[in-house]
């Protein structure tokens, strides 16, 4: 998620940057099954009547729509600021600056706002140097995937696009708001502007240029629907990878921001996260805006792939943003196939087929596969995707592939969201799901 913020005058054009990409599928690498599909060589046993079927979650994890830099039909007004909560210590106090009534609008909706939060104790990450990237994250020990590494209240939230009721240049803006940051607790302040300035002097103030490069999406937040930004204490020190292992969120309730693992991270290994707008373009482009929004090189796993390798990884790429674009075309075919009777292409066959020749099965599992092996989960995609391999898994009756995709979803959930999304229920009793073995008899074998 891209970083930055922008500030305006009533006199200037505002409009916002949509960002597109090439939807290719390309050749992808060979499937890489848990094991075979074919059926466990065991009886089936069939489910107790007293013991309660498991649903196989039906929600689905959805990216939230970008919103405008300003509200439809928003009239400036003049900002406010204020500390929150009053009188906290300042590691747990965030200047937060707004308009009109969105602080009553907050207190009446979060009784008691901002609430309270608790982060892991003993620290699961120490900010450290990292060889040619400066400060970091690092796992001071292992980190499960899903789990909590971190939730802290930022140094400072405030719009996106800020703009002044009255005519003002946009240097007055930022000093504006410089002189706001001046009545920050000291060791807020000292926190802040030890922060990177990767714009040097393109903007016109060092606070301008911290801001720029730390901040991070902020809110929803009621009465203002547009962007904020927030500026995090220790999560503005991640470092960015384009198979990044973490991923950070924004909490209204509490005021904090949030780091989470996608993946298990091993003790004394760096947590990274995306700054990317769009992780699914190809290494030309993602180091192009790297370079030109932070001023670095990406120099990350995937980065470093050269020749056939990094061609694979780019068409991975696109060929997981063509499965996102067809997320309700797929679970159709998916339906189609299991009442079909759910028969599979024998796995040899798979390496020379097209996709509209495969099984459902086999396409969920090669778009997986995809996912996995460059560590790109697309937002949209990957729970739809682990849900037909769960279901899939369930209808052959192979209880491994159930617990293994159904754990993978869990984890991903938890890393998105804080919460399972009842898959780890799943993973824990696939043979109670309502679709173990589900077709009987008129399943194809």
């Amino acid at each position: 998620m891209r970083r930055g913020f922008l500030l305006s005058t009533p006199r200037e054009s505002r409009k916002a940057t949509t960002h597109t990409g090439s939807a290719d599928s390309g050749p992808g690498p060979a499937l890489e099954r848990p094991s075979a599909p074919a059926p466990e060589k065991k009886p089936s046993l069939p489910v107790e009547t007293a013991k309660k079927l498991v649903p196989i979650p039906t929600s689905r994890y959805r990216l939230p729509p970008p919103l405008p830099p300003y509200p439809p039909g928003f009239v400036p007004s003049m900002f406010r600021c204020t500390e929150v909560p009053r009188g906290a210590p300042p590691a747990t106090q965030t200047m937060f600056i707004y308009y009109d009534t969105m602080k009553e609008a907050l207190e009446a909706k979060y009784p008691g706002w901002p609430l309270a939060f608790s982060t892991p104790s003993p620290p699961l990450h120490e900010v450290k140097p990292i060889d040619g990237a400066g400060l970091g994250l690092v796992a001071t020990q292992d980190i499960a995937a899903g789990e909590l590494i971190l939730r802290e209240r930022p140094y400072l939230v405030q719009p996106r696009g800020m703009i002044s009721p009255i005519p003002t240049s946009t240097e007055g803006l930022y000093r504006a708001i410089e002189n706001i940051v001046g009545h920050m607790q000291a060791d807020n302040k000292r926190g802040l502007y030890g922060l990177k300035n990767s714009k040097g002097n393109a903007l016109p103030t060092e606070l301008a240029g911290i801001v720029d490069t730390n901040s991070q999406a902020a809110g929803p937040f009621p009465g203002y629907n547009g962007e904020y930004a927030g500026v995090a204490r220790d999560i503005s020190r991640a470092n960015h990878s384009c198979n990044s292992n973490a991923h950070h969120a924004f909490d209204t309730a509490t005021m904090t921001f949030s780091l989470r693992a996608f993946r298990a991270i091993r003790a004394g290994e760096e947590i990274t996260i995306s700054y990317l707008f769009d992780p699914l373009i190809p290494k030309h482009a993602r180091q192009a805006e790297l370079r030109e929004l932070y001023g670095f090189t990406c120099a990350c796993r995937i980065c470093r792939l050269t020749g056939s390798e990094l061609e694979r990884s780019d068409l991975a790429r696109k060929a997981i943003r063509l499965a996102s674009e067809k997320i309700a075309e797929d679970d159709v075919k998916f339906a189609k196939w299991v009442l079909d009777g759910a028969a599979l292409v024998p796995i040899e066959q798979l390496p020379k087929m097209k996709k509209a020749d495969m099984d459902a099965f086999s396409v969920a599992e090669a778009v997986w596969t995809l996912m996995k092996k460059d560590e790109v989960y697309e937002p949209n995609l990957w729970e739809p995707v682990l849900a037909r391999l769960v279901k899939a898994c369930a209808v052959l009756e192979h209880e491994q592939g159930v617990r293994l995709y159904a754990t993978k979803a869990a984890e991903l959930r938890m890393a998105y969201t804080g919460e399972d999304g009842g898959w780890r229920e799943v993973a824990e009793n696939p043979r109670q799901t309502e679709w173990w073995a589900k077709l009987g008899a008129k399943r194809v074998k």
